[in-house]
């Protein structure tokens, strides 16, 4: 396989593999690489970065770091890149909207309720360089005004609007255009190249390794949930898994008094649940995309792997592009049930290794397991 990088619109070559990771807990596509230094006058920040596989192309973006490192007396440019998502998180959409007058701001741009989410953030991307096609969520309508506060970015625009609606967005590559795509998640997973399981085994595509991880303060028998209310006592909703015990194994999380409600414990108890189990596959290709599903039945079944999850939706990508054009993918990949959008607690904690959560389990152990 080949491959092709540019830097401000001209092609260069790696020193080392470039590797390219986004995940569900975080959809800024990040990318780094290695190059000669003799090429830094084009790598300044904010160059424009694309890479490109044959009929694909898996990356665009802009610089925002780069190290000349010295090996031996060999210099060395390390650049890291990010998508247009780094570049909405730094561009503020406030002083853009808002009412100036002489030198003072006084007053945020209000959308008013009624308004659908796709057609604000359409507005909020105006002359970003993003294309709209990906945007969907038109029929989705706020309920009350939403005014853009002093300071208040592009990106914190659009997370506080999909938060409270239900809503995914990202930044996908087409060509050497940067798409973004926002729907109601509902509507989003229902899309055939995120619904439709790729089946994967040894006879169809070349798998390295694969690991079944249990997450194992998952694994709980009571779940608290307290709502934090600074003026007074807090909320609190307890859910108990079917079965006896002689002691609870709890988990516990503190919310926002505005974001508890009756049976909130138990949706975290089922949550908890599905998270339980996590799969990370390493294959050589790039067979699979974030959010779509993988079947690995035949190949479980073949290994004699045992798992109650045999279909799973992939939550995160990393890839790594040889100097020579070879590709080597480890997917993480959890249970196609879970709500990954970005108003679900699922989001970070489907991402959790087993190691991230015993360490938080040994750090909150005096006061049970606390996960905010």
């Amino acid at each position: 396989m080949t491959y092709t990088i540019t830097v401000a619109g001209m092609p260069v070559e790696i020193i080392s593999d470039v590797n390219i990771s986004r995940s569900c807990s975080d959809l800024i596509t990040s990318c780094s690489f290695s190059v000669s230094a003799d090429i830094i006058d084009l790598c300044r920040r904010g160059a424009v970065v694309i890479v490109k596989v044959p009929a694909k192309t898996v990356f665009i973006g802009v610089i925002f770091d780069y190290q000349i490192q010295y090996q031996g007396s060999t210099p060395i440019l390390n650049v890291n890149c990010a998508d247009a998502g780094y570049s909405l998180s730094h561009s503020d959409l406030s002083v853009d909207l808002a009412s100036i007058t002489s030198g003072q701001y006084t007053a945020g741009y209000t959308y008013s309720s009624g308004m659908s989410v796709g057609d604000i953030i359409e507005s909020v991307l105006t002359n970003t360089g993003l294309s709209a096609t990906g945007i969907n969520a038109r029929d989705v309508y706020i309920t009350s005004n939403f005014t853009v506060t002093m300071g208040q970015t592009r990106k914190s625009v659009i997370d506080s609007l999909c938060a409270e609606y239900g809503c995914i967005f990202f930044v996908e590559f087409v060509g050497d255009i940067s798409v973004a795509v926002c729907d109601k998640w509902d509507a989003f997973i229902v899309q055939d190249k995120y619904s439709v399981p790729v089946a994967v085994s040894d006879a169809s595509h070349l798998i390295e390794t694969c690991t079944v991880e249990s997450i194992p303060n998952m694994n709980i028998s009571r779940m608290i949930v307290y709502g934090d209310n600074p003026a007074g006592s807090a909320a609190v909703d307890v859910a108990v898994k079917p079965g006896t015990y002689e002691i609870y194994v709890d988990g516990v999380i503190t919310v926002p008094v505005a974001d508890w409600y009756a049976g909130v414990a138990q949706d975290y108890l089922d949550l908890y649940e599905l998270c339980d189990e996590i799969c990370t596959v390493t294959m050589q290709g790039m067979p699979l995309i974030l959010f779509g599903q993988v079947d690995l039945y035949q190949y479980f079944y073949n290994l004699g792997i045992s798992s109650d999850i045999t279909t799973w939706r992939v939550i995160q990508e990393d890839l790594s592009i040889s100097g020579t054009g070879g590709v080597v993918s480890v997917y993480r990949l959890a249970n196609p049930a879970i709500d990954l959008s970005v108003n679900s607690a699922a989001t970070a904690v489907a991402t959790l290794t087993s190691d991230q959560m015993w360490e938080a389990k040994r750090e909150t152990s005096e006061y049970a397991e606390v996960i905010e």
